[in-house]
């Protein structure tokens, strides 16, 4: 029997700051023409070069400026249906922490605003429900107790951009 790979199409990554003893979710509002309004952490497309984990990193910083000093594989894919694809899409779920100094500068071209806000507050901003399923997995597991370390992934920015998907 031959055994079969899922290949996820794109990616979500949850921003996570610490502030003053409490954990903020980075929250972004699409303004291009799909899904116009839309508050959402960061999502994307994986180039057919790179793994999920380097697309998450490549989207973080394209759509934020942002840069992690801690970033883990959550253990969660999110499972829907686009209908533009006419397909079930799986998207691993990366979580991305960073200090709270750095400044947000969101991609124009997709994003007209930010907010960084409680995980209640999330998810009322949250249309989606495997959205809203990731990020209460992400709350549990990152922020009620201690990241698995085992799911961190260490990385160095040329090693993201530059290691070929299939050696890794």
């Amino acid at each position: 029997m031959q055994a079969s790979t899922v290949l996820p199409l794109s990616i979500t990554a949850y921003i996570i700051k610490e502030d003053g003893g409490s954990f903020q979710y980075l929250m972004l509002r699409r303004c291009s023409k799909h899904f116009f309004g839309n508050w959402q952490p960061v999502t994307g497309r994986i180039e057919a070069d790179e793994t999920a984990w380097q697309a998450a990193l490549r989207e973080i910083e394209e759509e934020t400026q942002l840069q992690p000093n801690r970033f883990y594989v959550a253990e969660i894919v999110e499972v829907f249906y686009e209908l533009y694809l006419n397909a079930v899409v799986t998207v691993p779920v990366f979580v991305a922490f960073v200090d709270s100094f750095q400044e947000v500068i969101p991609e124009p071209k997709e994003h007209d605003t930010y907010e960084w806000v409680s995980f209640e507050k999330a998810l009322t901003l949250l249309n989606f429900a495997e959205h809203k399923r990731s990020i209460k997995t992400v709350h549990e597991s990152f922020i009620e107790q201690q990241p698995n370390e085992m799911l961190r992934i260490h990385f160095s920015k040329e090693v993201a951009l530059d290691v070929p998907a299939n050696s890794v």
